[in-house]
């Protein structure tokens, strides 16, 4: 009987990675193909473009200094939003780190309780979860600036079409709109009005936001404002650009939901056929539970497939 659990826990570890595999390339070798072959225009335009050259210049120089550990995080934290130091994430971390391992411990003691092996499982997930919270929250960030940004480029521009200055226009941008894009450009507005140069105001920017569309931005106002042009047209295409990735990540999203739905199905399987059995046949899973090293292999299988599908989902547009 013990070789037998084995062996289906070996056979789930090999398997279940090559199913989830087989089922997502498919989607991602579609979705590449087609979005090189909508990208290759583009790419030509950005070899020769001196607006891609200094943004692409711009982001070897911030990659040489953020090389500090400590720097790398502290952005990571301001880009989430959250009113919070990395002495206090790692605090957090620390707290649920060695709190949930004990109460695991705790809990192990007394009759129909988590087996001892649940102990160093909750200590992982509790180190984890401040900072899966904080990159949950990141993500919602951005994503929100991403939506506001077109309409806050348009909105600049009809404020330059109107003789507007470019810091007036951030104050109208902070002044009409909702955070988190009014919060972040009244900080901008603010640096400016404190005597901050234009160049390094709007370089903090970039980095507090870490959205590409925001740099593209800010490389094409210092780049404006070294050799001229139309700022409107400017801000125009900006945001018809902006407009155009927010469909394309739509598309992807749309195109990839069959998969996603498929890998959601596949992981979250195993966890209610696990409760089910706990309630229909208990001795059974009160069995199973004595061999921690099989629900150890379960689990790291699962946390395997998650990453493996996370990594092709997320597709370069």
């Amino acid at each position: 009987m013990d070789i037998l659990i084995y062996l289906l826990a070996a056979t789930c570890v090999v398997l279940v990675p090559v199913v989830l595999y087989w089922h997502w390339l498919r989607y991602a070798l579609r979705l590449r193909s087609r979005l090189n072959e909508l990208s290759n225009k583009s790419a030509v335009t950005a070899k020769t473009s001196p607006l891609f050259r200094d943004l692409k210049r711009w982001r070897t120089e911030t990659a040489i200094t953020r090389g500090d550990l400590r720097t790398r995080w502290t952005e990571f934290l301001e880009q989430s939003g959250l009113n919070m130091s990395l002495a206090q994430l790692i605090q957090k971390s620390l707290v649920l780190g060695i709190g949930l391992p004990v109460v695991m411990v705790i809990l192990s003691r007394i009759p129909f309780g988590p087996p001892l092996i649940a102990a160093p499982i909750c200590g992982g997930i509790g180190l984890l979860i401040p900072t899966l919270y904080v990159q949950f929250k990141r993500s919602q960030r951005t994503q929100q600036l991403c939506l506001q940004i077109p309409e806050a480029f348009d909105v600049m521009g009809r404020a330059i079409r109107a003789d507007q200055t470019v810091p007036a226009a951030l104050q109208i941008v902070a002044n009409d709109f909702t955070s988190p894009i009014a919060d972040e450009f009244a900080s901008c507005y603010e640096q400016q009005n404190l005597g901050l140069s234009s160049e390094a105001a709007f370089r903090n920017l970039a980095r507090r936001t870490g959205v590409m569309e925001l740099r593209i931005f800010v490389v094409a106002l210092l780049v404006q404002g070294r050799s001229g042009g139309n700022l409107v047209e400017l801000l125009k295409t900006l945001a018809e650009m902006t407009r155009k990735r927010l469909r394309m990540q739509a598309r992807v999203k749309a195109m990839t939901g069959e998969g996603r739905m498929q890998a959601l199905v596949l992981m979250v399987l195993p966890i209610v056929a696990f409760l089910a059995i706990t309630v229909l046949a208990p001795e059974y899973s009160l069995r199973l539970l004595k061999y921690p090293r099989v629900i150890g292999m379960t689990i790291l299988a699962q946390i395997m497939g998650c990453l493996w599908i996370r990594r092709i989902v997320n597709i370069d547009y």
